[in-house]
């Protein structure tokens, strides 16, 4: 089966299952670039099939392990490049990795799906978004537009000044509910008391006028896919079987939404390989969950647990003192850098 997601341009590969077909590419040896690996790194990189959890110390050159794994499912295993999703945390990492694809693989970097979650999510609602109300023409409302709906609502209400001491704090309030899959109608069945059924009240509100203006918050940009991925299966299909391989960077700073979304996503083929650092996660107050990276394992019962743990970056002393500030860390996989 072949889907059409937009023109490909220049070496282009069938998404059919003759492998005899695609065309040869004049690219560097894999052997040279194999060799210039450690061990850990060229295991991580190699290893291609189901769960894979990657858990990267600090200067252990985790972007080389995906650009270089994204390379060899290229290179050795004809992989076509639609068929490949990778996901960052910042547009800037997005660009980088392109790049360094782009001299790796001349010509097909331009074909694979690598960016942020958000960036990821408006490609999808573009195209699908109307099944769940989302017309595609939607506009994105950044921090401020949002802001600005919530001063709007709570000039029409007159409300207890414990819950409108801020209207920040309460659009920040917004978006933790959305992070974690709560939705007006949940917020209010989980309120304890007067205040809390007021700020559902408020976030329903919310929500509303979103949808009057054909707009989405930035959370929507993924929550929404998440709503898609559940109320239409045909959909979250056809994308869970367009994308063979997903990569997730930076996972321990995932949240609930975004790793409904890879769950969706990675329904098909489970050829799901993430990497990240259970001692750097720092994003908790914004909804980030390093569960993710201590229940991997428990969720993939398959998964493959690939530890990087030689540092590139600082002396042995520095390493020797970070490692004993991080043995106390408190829920955590345990590496030992060197």
């Amino acid at each position: 089966m072949e889907f059409a997601f937009g023109p490909r341009r220049g070496l282009c590969y069938s998404s059919g299952p003759m492998q005899s077909d695609r065309p040869q590419m004049e690219l560097p040896m894999l052997e040279d670039t194999l060799s210039k690996l450690n061990d850990r790194q060229r295991e991580a990189v190699t290893t291609t099939e189901g769960p894979i959890l990657v858990i990267a110390g600090a200067g252990s050159g985790k972007t080389r392990v995906l650009t270089e794994r994204i390379a060899y499912l290229l290179r050795a295993k004809r992989v076509p490049p639609q068929e490949i999703l990778a996901f960052t945390f910042t547009n800037k990492a997005a660009r980088e990795m392109k790049e360094r694809l782009e001299r790796s693989v001349p010509g097909l970097a331009h074909m694979l799906w690598v960016g942020t979650f958000h960036a990821t999510g408006v490609r999808i609602l573009r195209r699908h978004g109307e099944a769940v109300g989302v017309k595609r023409n939607f506009t994105i409302y950044d921090s401020d537009d949002s802001l600005g709906i919530v001063k709007g609502i709570l000039s029409r209400n007159v409300m207890d000044t414990r819950v409108a001491r801020s209207p920040r704090s309460l659009r920040d309030r917004f978006s933790r509910w959305k992070n974690d899959l709560i939705t007006p109608s949940l917020a209010a069945e989980q309120a304890s008391n007067v205040i809390e059924q007021r700020v559902a009240l408020m976030y329903a509100e919310y929500e509303k006028e979103l949808r009057r203006a054909n707009a989405l918050d930035f959370d929507d940009l993924i929550a929404r896919v998440v709503e898609l991925f559940a109320v239409n299966e045909e959909i979250k299909e056809l994308y869970a079987h367009r994308f063979r391989y997903i990569l997730v960077d930076e996972f321990q700073d995932t949240n609930a939404i975004q790793m409904a979304m890879i769950d969706g996503l990675q329904s098909m083929h489970g050829n799901l390989f993430v990497v990240g650092d259970d001692d750097q996660s720092i994003y908790s107050w914004r909804g980030a969950r390093v569960e993710h990276i201590l229940e991997f394992e428990h969720h993939y019962p398959d998964t493959k647990l690939i530890r990087l743990e030689q540092n590139y970056r600082s002396t042995k002393t520095v390493l020797d003192a970070a490692n004993g500030v991080i043995a106390h860390n408190i829920g955590r996989k345990g590496k030992n850098l060197w």
